[in-house]
């Protein structure tokens, strides 16, 4: 793995060769015709099997991306987009096509809006996804457990992505602005978390915290109704309690498959699953829903 930068005071971007051992070569300028850089990505963006490079600079206002010939050596500019107050960019599949679509995140405007890439590296017009409160930092990752790439904003929030690149409305995490987003499987339960970075104007310094992912398709559990869930863990029989009667019961996995369900009852036997961690979304007579995480010995 080698080291890409973007140098923003000298308007250059650049990467350095890392010998295999963790010694890194003289720096290789890949250009400098951007004015301020601040965001740089690595991604495979034409489907030639090598990894291109992809940037945001912001006194020109250009999101743009140079091929790599395979070799470590990069072509010239080529725009995706121009005036644009582009703080950060990332590449994933959006839209479900197999080839690395453009995310990016706009400071001032707090604009998060997205290109579709048709598989060449050539892109198509802005796809509008927020427009809110200023904020820096974007990063894509499923956070249902559904098979889609959802957008996390540091707004500490997330939108949902129907699979297709069409989002959802935003989903409140938690209520201040981080610098810096970032998700990953903290605890090791088999969902994505999210990270999150802060300065504290009190102190001077930096915090960073971290959001558990309660279920694999929702950010919050047990978040609307009240049920309790018992035994876990259980070999057998689980049972649900609540104060308004039960109308269905599922069981999912922890990639978001539904691997069980019934209706009308007030327990489900997953004795027939494997051993592991199941979420139960149950549904009551009033339409509420509520989730809860479970473990199957």
């Amino acid at each position: 793995m080698d080291v890409l930068s973007a140098s923003f005071n000298d308007n250059k971007i650049a990467w350095y060769e890392n010998t295999g051992d963790g010694n890194f070569g003289s720096q290789q300028i890949i250009t400098t015709n951007t004015l301020f850089p601040n965001s740089v990505y690595a991604e495979d963006l034409d489907g030639d099997e090598d990894v291109d490079v992809l940037s945001a600079s912001e006194n020109d206002g250009k999101i743009a991306w140079y091929e790599n010939d395979g070799n470590g050596i990069f072509g010239p500019q080529i725009i995706i987009a121009i005036n644009i107050d582009a703080r950060l960019v990332y590449s994933t599949d959006i839209d479900g096509d197999e080839d690395m679509d453009v995310l990016f995140s706009s400071f001032n405007a707090g604009l998060i809006a997205w290109y579709e890439n048709d598989g060449d590296g050539n892109f198509g017009s802005q796809q509008f996804i927020t427009n809110g409160t200023p904020l820096g930092s974007v990063y894509a990752t499923d956070i249902d457990s559904d098979g889609d790439m959802d957008v996390l904003s540091g707004e500490i929030a997330w939108y949902e992505n129907d699979g297709e690149g069409i989002f959802g409305s935003q989903q409140i995490i938690d209520n201040f602005d981080a610098l810096s987003v970032y998700a990953e499987d903290i605890d090791g339960d088999g969902d994505m978390d999210v990270l999150a970075g802060k300065n504290d104007p009190s102190s001077g310094s930096g915090i960073l915290f971290w959001f558990e992912n309660l279920h694999p398709l929702s950010i919050n559990e047990n978040a609307i109704i009240d049920i309790s869930v018992f035994p876990s863990p259980t070999s057998g029989i689980l049972n649900i309690q609540s104060t308004i009667p039960i109308t269905h019961i599922e069981v999912y996995n922890q990639l978001g498959q539904l691997v069980l369900s019934n209706s009308n009852k007030n327990n489900i036997d997953i004795s027939r699953v494997s051993q592991g961690i199941y979420f139960i979304k149950i549904l009551d007579e009033n339409g509420t829903i509520g989730t809860q995480k479970v473990v199957k010995k």
